[in-house]
């Protein structure tokens, strides 16, 4: 499919850096679509359709780079040296198994637990129920 080619000046060239910036100063500045257009030798449908995708560019969040210390890094590495002599990483692996067991084992007596309540319940009414 062919684009069309309008009676602009700038029809099917790609916007440049400086053109995107003057468009955003336009628009923030509060100039209509048709009065960029126009200044800026573009269609209005082109200056909407570039000012919807640089709204979008710019509500994206950015990913944040963080600087550290070399003091905070190697206190770090001391605390990761201290961790892997203790054994810390199989440690803390023994405890969550051991916690995992106990709630298996919490899980099998409440289970258990519920269907003896319920047994009793159950004959508790027989015993009422033969006793009228």
């Amino acid at each position: 499919m062919k684009r069309k080619v309008g009676k602009e000046k700038r029809t099917n060239q790609h916007w440049t850096n400086k053109e995107k910036q003057r468009l955003l100063a336009l628009f923030e500045g509060g100039t209509k679509y048709i009065e960029i257009a126009k200044i800026m030798g573009r269609s209005e449908t082109a200056v909407r359709i570039k000012m919807s995708h640089l709204i979008k560019q710019l509500s994206k969040p950015r990913k944040t780079v963080v600087t550290v210390s070399q003091e905070a890094v190697d206190s770090w590495d001391k605390l990761m040296t201290c961790l892997d002599k203790d054994n810390a990483a199989d440690k803390s692996m023994n405890l969550l198994d051991r916690a995992i067991n106990k709630i298996r084992v919490h899980r099998w007596l409440y289970a258990i637990a519920w269907f003896v309540g319920i047994t009793v319940a159950a004959l508790v009414a027989l015993m009422i129920e033969r006793a009228l």
